[in-house]
């Protein structure tokens, strides 16, 4: 972490980024990042299906990772890097983290927030720095570098490292307009409306982008102080069924009401 701060000596003098604007007479990727179905969010910045050993379809969120490989030693060769956001299950149609990295050259870095059985959108606050951190330092390094970002299905988990890093290089000063642009560029979901996202993007997600866009404005925590969690008190839940209350402290399960027996306290 220390030694990207150095690189980068300044997350925001980082020389011109600029977002890419697809012309409106058509589209200027070139033509093997159209069959690949390749988002550039910027110059540098592309959006990625996970690897599969089966053909490019973006409604699956795949692309082949032969063709990936050969697209990219042709137009960037020695210049990309796969940022991995997904952590490649072994499943039988799957591909092994260590078989998409050889066929990349190992240009990959893996960035995998699941833990304990625990699948989250939203990664915990240091882990999503060091990505931006990272983003930033190796398309700092050359002009020529392209950073490439992936994940399972393509929306969620890209969108908000997305969002977050248009956020981290000022390249959009709100967090919802962020997360927006990547809609409308990866789905080309043109005439999507900050509000319509907001809509139906779940709190947990929005208080994650606010908060972070909070640190970077304010350059410290909203809250300076520990907070003490006294008491969980639910009222008038319609369900017929005894809830359970799960408290997690860093992706890691402190606290489960499930299993207790009778008698004992759920708070």
């Amino acid at each position: 972490m220390e030694s990207l701060r150095r690189l980068t000596s300044s997350v925001f003098d980082t020389g011109p980024v600029r977002l890419v604007r697809r012309a409106s007479m058509g589209d200027d990727r070139p033509p093997d990042a159209r069959s690949l179905d390749l988002t550039f969010m910027t110059e540098q910045l592309i959006i990625a299906g996970a690897p599969s050993d089966g053909p490019t379809e973006k409604k699956r969120n795949v692309v082949n990772v032969d063709e990936l490989s050969s697209y990219l030693e042709s137009n960037h060769r020695s210049h990309f890097m796969l940022f991995n956001l997904n952590a490649l299950e072994s499943e039988p149609s799957d591909i092994h983290i260590l078989s998409v990295a050889d066929r990349l050259h190992e240009q990959m870095l893996e960035f995998n927030w699941e833990r304990d059985g625990m699948k989250a959108h939203t990664p915990p606050m240091d882990m999503i720095f060091r990505i931006c951190y990272a983003l930033v330092a190796w398309l700092s390094l050359d002009c020529h570098n392209v950073a490439l970002i992936n994940c399972q299905t393509g929306k969620t988990r890209s969108g908000v490292v997305v969002a977050c890093y248009l956020l981290f290089t000022r390249l959009a000063e709100d967090p919802t307009d962020a997360f927006v642009e990547f809609y409308r560029k990866r789905w080309d979901m043109k005439s999507l409306t900050p509000q319509a996202l907001k809509n139906k993007t779940p709190p947990s997600i929005q208080r994650f982008l606010a908060g972070f866009h909070t640190l970077l404005d304010k350059q410290k925590p909203p809250n300076d102080k520990p907070l003490l969690l006294k008491a969980v008190i639910f009222r008038q839940l319609p369900v017929e069924l005894q809830p359970c209350v799960q408290i997690w402290d860093d992706y890691k399960l402190v606290f489960c009401t499930d299993g207790m027996q009778d008698g004992e306290s759920g708070e």
